[in-house]
C-alpha cells in the first residue's frame, strides 16, 4: 500500500480525517491554536505511544498535548484503535501484523503532511460532553469541534461533533468527517450506528 492509495481513502485521524480533497483535524480543548511545525515523525506505536487513552478526559488533555507539540505518532495513537485499523487491513487485503505496521506508518506520513499544509486552527469543546453508552454497552461521548484549514488557497471551516469511544478499556477520538468515514466507523464498530453522526458543516471564510 503506497500514499497515493491511501490518501484516496478517506481515514479517521485523531479526530480528523485524511482525504484527498478536505483533509481535517483535531483535538485543541479551548486553547489558541496551533501553528504548523516541522516535527521528527516518531513510531505510532512505541513505548511512549500507548493505544488510547485511559479515561475520556486523558484523551481530551492527551491529544491536545499531542497537538500543540506537533506529536504525530501520539496522535495516531490516540486516534487509531486496533479495531479501526483492523477494518482497514482487510478491506485493502493487508492482513499481517508487518502490514498494519505499513498503514500505521504511512497514516502517520499523512497525518503529517495535512498538519503543515492545511490545518490553521483546531478547536474543541468537551466541557458539555457526556459520556453514554450504546446498546451493546460501549462508552461513548459527542464533542462538539470546529476545524480551521486552508483548502485551495481558501480559508474554510468545518463544524461537527467528534465522537470520542471507548475501545477495549482505552479511549480514542474519531471524526464522522463525511458520509464514507461514517460508514468505515459503523463497519468497524456496529453498535456505532445508534449514534447520531453526521459528516461537518463547510464554511468558506475567505478567499
Amino acid at each position: 500500500m503506497n500514499l497515493a492509495s491511501l490518501s484516496s481513502t478517506t481515514f479517521l485521524v485523531a479526530g480528523f480525517a485524511l482525504a484527498s480533497c478536505a483533509p481535517e483535524a483535531t483535538i485543541e480543548a479551548q486553547a489558541p491554536a496551533v501553528q504548523p511545525q516541522n516535527v521528527a515523525i516518531q513510531p505510532p506505536n512505541s513505548a511512549t505511544h500507548l493505544p488510547g487513552a485511559a479515561s475520556f478526559e486523558q484523551l481530551v488533555a492527551e491529544n491536545q498535548a499531542a497537538v500543540a507539540a506537533r506529536d504525530y505518532g501520539k496522535i495516531v495513537a490516540l486516534s487509531f484503535p486496533d479495531s479501526l485499523f483492523d477494518h482497514i487491513a482487510r478491506q485493502s487485503g493487508k492482513l499481517s501484523k508487518t502490514d498494519h505496521s505499513e498503514v500505521k506508518n504511512q497514516v502517520q506520513m499523512l497525518v503529517k503532511k495535512t498538519y503543515e499544509e492545511r490545518i490553521l486552527e483546531i478547536v474543541i469543546d468537551p466541557s458539555n460532553s457526556i459520556i453514554q453508552k450504546t446498546q451493546r454497552g460501549r462508552a461513548y461521548a459527542l464533542v462538539p469541534a470546529s476545524l480551521l484549514m486552508n483548502i485551495d488557497g481558501q480559508r474554510v471551516r468545518s463544524t461537527n461533533n467528534y465522537v470520542a469511544i471507548e475501545d477495549d478499556g482505552r479511549w480514542f477520538i474519531l471524526n464522522p468527517s463525511s458520509d464514507s468515514t461514517i460508514k468505515m466507523m459503523r463497519a468497524a464498530y456496529p453498535d456505532l450506528a445508534e449514534v447520531a453522526l453526521s459528516a461537518p458543516r463547510m464554511e468558506t471564510i475567505s478567499q
